[in-house]
């Protein structure tokens, strides 16, 4: 789910809410720029041993969990992928998410 859903769904009185303004305008202000980017918005993490199930997927929105140790490596792979670069892409645990993926062709 991108930043401007979140925040759109998120009660104005919620704390986080302006922090997901904020992300959303972020982005935009990114895609807008004309620098080349890459925007990884990854699942909601917790502290577990690496699974080694993290999925890169444009599907839209992608939503799930995923170790700190799974996005750290998420991250790398797209730096290390030229086919990232002014995407914006979603990092879930495969085996966690209840929506069927398609993986992005980072190769």
């Amino acid at each position: 789910m991108g930043c401007w859903q979140k925040a759109k769904s998120t009660p104005e009185q919620l704390p986080r809410r302006p922090s997901l303004l904020a992300k959303a305008k972020a982005e935009q202000h990114l895609v807008g720029s004309g620098l080349p980017y890459t925007i990884l918005r990854l699942g909601h993490l917790h502290n577990a041993p690496a699974t080694g199930t993290a999925t890169i997927t444009s599907d839209a929105p992608a939503t799930g969990i995923l170790t700190r140790l799974d996005a750290a490596d998420c991250v790398v792979r797209c730096l290390r992928s030229s086919r990232a670069v002014n995407q914006v892409l979603c990092a879930v645990d495969r085996t966690a998410c209840a929506q069927a993926l398609t993986p992005f062709p980072l190769a």
